[in-house]
């Protein structure tokens, strides 16, 4: 294969990367506990393994503030964006989210993903717990990075 012919087309996995170093770079930028975000990003996975991932959504959903964003705020609407059709991933060839984008633009968009979560099958609960993990993956990595580049140690 010649490597001058380079394709133009993303796998999925590299758009995953590339939304989670948004994602963790904008949390880096804005938190002002960053830390508690990078504990946050490690813990989740084992979280969503033990009580599945509506419990676990509802867990961030309840300790999130909306007003002054917190890290589970943060990671509530990443994966909100990221699960359910948004601006963050409407143009993403290989991704189709589980979820839709929310209808009714007036109303609030905090509790979308947990109305999502309630009203559907069980195939796409699957399917968006799959996401959330190959999601979490990303963030954790690139979140101990970052976490270490400004001299925190998390193990």
């Amino acid at each position: 294969m010649n490597d001058n012919h380079k394709s133009i087309h993303q796998t999925l996995d590299q758009v995953r990367a590339m939304i989670a170093w948004e994602y963790v770079s904008q949390a880096k930028k804005e938190l002002k506990d960053f830390e508690k975000y990078v504990s946050l990003v490690k813990k989740f996975p084992a979280i969503i393994n033990n009580n599945g991932l509506g419990q676990a959504l509802a867990f961030i959903f309840s300790k999130a503030n909306f007003n002054s964003k917190n890290a589970e705020t943060f990671l509530f609407i990443q994966l909100q964006e990221w699960l359910t059709r948004s601006e963050k991933n409407k143009d993403i060839m290989h991704y189709s989210p589980p979820y839709p984008e929310q209808k009714d633009k007036n109303k609030s968009i905090n509790d979308h993903l947990i109305k999502c979560i309630i009203s559907n099958n069980s195939m796409l609960y699957l399917r968006a717990t799959h996401e959330t993990m190959a999601l979490l993956d990303k963030l954790r990595n690139f979140a101990s990075g970052l976490a270490i580049d400004k001299g925190e140690r998390h193990g």
